[in-house]
């Protein structure tokens, strides 16, 4: 049986966890503050841990941190719980080795998917702590270390159900790496669409990202799909 540690100080969030995840057939325990969390993770390492992010003494990345600086405990599932999931707080937790984000409130259907992602991957021995180039497309070839940085970070937030926002000049290789953490996703097995804003007037892009319906404007002879729903289940760059 797989368990799953809810580490959260709110104790109604906690005990609705508890119960969620014990009907999904998990033994669950729950811990009311980030160090008995880390002490319980420490002495009998969980299957998963569910962790909020803002706590009193010891907070959610100073739990992180601590498990992944153990042997026993680096590769462990961890599944951030935030009610305020901003760029910095997500940047800060990827770069510690968090495996996801669920923003509060949550459904049950987003919450088990999170869970059931991360337990699957780690049984498929695919573990994103500890990403290289290695597992990038073989057609990318990179040398620099600090591009090698941002291959693995890229790597990790494939793992991740976030959005992801790639700045750069003109033909640094955006798209090859947008592509890149498309093929390491979840999103794998959907399309990969790319969309040159740049290119497009103002007054066609409407009609390129939401499509239309027969007869909507001049010329309009038929529905066309846009490009949001063309890519559901999977990647719009």
């Amino acid at each position: 049986m797989k368990r799953a540690l809810i580490i959260e100080d709110d104790a109604l969030i906690r005990e609705n966890l508890i119960e969620l995840l014990s009907e999904e057939g998990f033994e669950a325990i729950g811990a009311e503050n980030g160090q008995l969390g880390l002490d319980l993770a420490l002495n009998d390492p969980p299957s998963i841990v569910l962790c909020d992010v803002r706590m009193p003494e010891l907070d959610g990345f100073g739990v992180l941190q601590a498990l992944r600086q153990n042997p026993l405990t680096k590769n462990l599932p961890f599944i951030f719980l935030s009610a305020k999931a901003d760029r910095a707080d997500v940047r800060a937790g990827m770069n510690l080795g968090a495996d996801d984000y669920v923003t509060k409130p949550f459904t049950r259907a987003e919450l088990l998917e999170a869970v059931r992602a991360r337990l699957a991957r780690q049984d498929a021995s695919r573990p994103p702590e500890q990403p290289t180039a290695k597992v990038l497309p073989q057609t990318i070839v990179v040398e620099d270390p600090a591009m090698q940085g941002v291959y693995q970070l890229a790597a990790k937030a494939a793992q991740a159900l976030i959005s992801v926002l790639l700045l750069g000049e003109t033909g640094v290789g955006k798209e090859i790496l947008a592509q890149s953490i498309h093929k390491l996703s979840q999103r794998r097995e959907g399309p990969c669409l790319a969309l040159n804003c740049a290119a497009i007037s103002e007054s066609l892009l409407e009609g390129e990202l939401f499509g239309n319906e027969r007869g909507a404007y001049t010329g309009a002879s038929q529905a066309r799909l846009g490009l949001l729903e063309s890519a559901n289940g999977g990647l719009l760059g």
